[in-house]
């Protein structure tokens, strides 16, 4: 479970927050998060854009897709935040470095990694995983629970929680 931040004060005192982000949904973050845009066309759904609440602190979220595209088979690449520092497993390595989140930016910075070598397919896509991180300066929630960071307006990492 994600606990919620209680700094919004939206809600009358001695009512309690939803526990849950999937619970919760997009919509009722959006009363604390700030920045929120539609969904899409007729989708009804919120987004909300503030990395701390998207990425809370020692939440894991694995790797979905880089730039749209699939992992190779048998890869499963995590990030894991906790504060400001991010780490991770790119599939192959371990890496880390510092992450800056105000308000709706967020920039990883210089990422240390191991060097292990690994099957060409697992290699080159740790190279983009890593390559979109240092491209990184925002994040969206999706309907469905995922995470999104952006590169502009382009999703260049979909990561989902790991429950």
């Amino acid at each position: 479970m994600i606990p919620l931040p209680r700094r919004c004060g939206h809600a009358p005192k001695g009512t309690p927050m939803p526990r849950n982000l999937v619970a919760a949904g997009a919509l009722g973050l959006a009363a604390c998060s700030g920045p929120v845009a539609s969904g899409g066309p007729g989708s009804g759904a919120a987004t909300v854009f503030d990395p701390a609440l998207l990425l809370p602190s020692r939440q894991r979220f694995n790797v979905a897709a880089l730039d749209g595209r699939p992992l190779p088979d048998g890869m499963s690449p995590w990030i894991e935040r906790d504060g400001n520092r991010l780490s991770g497993h790119g599939g192959c390595n371990r890496f880390g470095g510092p992450v800056q989140i105000g308000g709706t930016s967020i920039r990883v910075g210089a990422l240390a990694s191991t060097r292990m070598a690994c099957p060409p397919p697992v290699m080159e896509a740790e190279g983009r995983l890593q390559a979109a991180l240092r491209q990184v300066d925002g994040a969206r929630g999706t309907p469905g629970g995922e995470v999104e960071l952006l590169a502009g307006a382009r999703p260049v990492i979909a990561l989902s929680p790991v429950r």
